[in-house]
Order: C-alpha cells, then structure tokens, then sequence
C-alpha cells in the first residue's frame, strides 16, 4: 500500500505472541489482585463485625449503668419522700408552703388540717383559708406583711418583729364537730434558691396553753400586787401609832405570852 508501512506477518505473529503474553501476566496480576482485596475485605469486615459487637456491647453496658444509677436515684428519692411524709404525718404542728402568690404548696403536714379545721389546700390562696380567722384590717396587713417576705430585698430577721399574725384568735371544730376557742400563733420562714426567693414556709402552732398560762400568770400577779398593797397599808399603819402606844401593845403580847407559856409548863407537871 502507498503511503503506509506494511507490517510483515512475522512481526504481526510476534506482537500478538507479546500481547497474548502479556495478558496471562495481567490476568495472574488480576486475579491476585483480587484475591488480596477479597482477603482485606474479609478481614475488614471481620473487624468491622468485631468492633459492632464491642460497640454493642458498651451501648448495652452504658444503657445498663444508666439504668441503674436511675434505679438508685428512684430508690433515694422514694426514701427520701417516704422520710417527709412520715415526718409530715407525725409533726404536731401545722406545715406548708406558700409561693410567691401566696398559693398554697400540695404538701401539708396532718396537724394542719385538725388546727384550722379546713382540708383540701392545695393551691388555694392565703386569704380564702386563714382570712376566716381573722378581721379585713388584720388580714390586709398581714398580706402587706407577706408581700415584703417575698422580695429579694427584704431583711427577713426585721420584718419577722412586726408579725401581725404572731397570736390569731380562731374558733374551730373540734374532733367532735362542736366549736372550740383556739389560738394560733404564725411563723414564717424564707426559702432562698440561688439568691432569689423560692417559697415561704409557714408554721401553725396552737398556743392555746400558753395564752391562757400566760393570763394565770397576769392575774396571778395583780392579786401579788393587792396582797402588796394591802400589806404596805398594814405596815404603814402599824409605823403611824404612837410609840408608846406600840410599846404597850408588845408589852402586852409579851405577858400573855409568859402567860400561856406557864400554863403549859403547870399542865406538863400534873400529868
């Protein structure tokens, strides 16, 4: 052909014998290739499956550890709760909690609802359950009161001196059902979370002995203080006779003393 190398058939015969070869050389590098590939992916999967396993295993074992550290914090709390409901069951005095709306908390302790009569509390407000007890002007200062205990600025030991509801006159059912004359004395403390005031905690203690000691004891010193007077007045009297007079009158005691005393010494002879 013009214009073209011609290719003998012995070089054509020689390259095909290179590219044949050639491609057994390719194909055995293939195939080991390949096998290599498949051993690393055998092997790989393999740790692969290793490692699912151990992450299985840790994800269970951290499921598990978080179960039972649920568990005994459930435990703690149960005894913990379990702890304030025994106390709140046994404590003799009134117990709950106010916040700042002046609504009632849903813990109370037994003693409250025997001391003012009233059950179902929770979430009720202040005035609707102890205004009762007491008159409008007493109850407006007393809500004043609890307005100034719940500011963050307040000095709780200062306004804790000025607390109109210390003595509450009340009348209440008894366990009987019949009207009974109590007083009642409130205490409140603050709850301070983080600097910033949580709650109010009330106290309601029936004081009743002690007001009614604490007349005894007022009466009891009035009548001190007559038998006082009255034995100024003697005494006064007996200064104010004339000393003569006075003289005669423990000269004579004096003799009917001698005198009672010989007779006993004459009747202890004749026996």
């Amino acid at each position: 052909m013009s214009g073209s190398t011609r290719l003998e058939p012995r070089a054509i015969d020689r390259a095909f014998e290179v590219a044949v070869a050639n491609d057994a050389q390719l194909s055995a590098l293939s195939t080991r290739l390949v096998g290599m590939i498949s051993i690393d992916s055998f092997t790989a999967f393999s740790w692969i499956g290793k490692l699912r396993l151990v992450a299985s295993g840790l994800g269970f074992l951290f499921i598990g550890l978080l179960i039972a550290l649920y568990s005994r914090q459930l435990k703690k709390l149960g005894a913990a709760k379990k702890e304030t409901d025994e106390i709140l069951q046994t404590v003799p005095t009134g117990l709950f909690l106010l916040d700042k709306n002046l609504k009632l908390g849903d813990q109370q302790s037994l003693a409250l609802t025997s001391l003012i009569g009233q059950s179902q509390l929770s979430g009720r407000d202040f005035s609707d359950v102890f205004g009762k007890f007491v008159d409008t002007e007493t109850l407006s200062t007393a809500r004043d009161f609890l307005g100034l205990l719940i500011t963050d600025q307040v000095d709780a030991s200062l306004v804790a001196d000025v607390n109109p509801l210390d003595r509450v006159d009340a009348v209440v059912p008894n366990e009987s059902g019949r009207p009974e004359a109590r007083h009642l004395g409130f205490g409140f403390k603050r709850i301070v979370d983080r600097g910033k005031f949580s709650h109010l905690l009330v106290s309601v203690s029936d004081i009743t002995e002690r007001v009614q000691l604490s007349a005894q004891v007022s009466k009891l010193e009035k009548q001190l203080d007559g038998a006082s007077a009255q034995t100024m007045e003697l005494v006064t009297s007996i200064l104010s006779v004339e000393r003569s007079v006075l003289n005669d009158r423990l000269l004579r005691y004096e003799q009917l003393i001698d005198e009672a005393n010989s007779h006993l010494k004459d009747s202890g002879k004749n026996n």
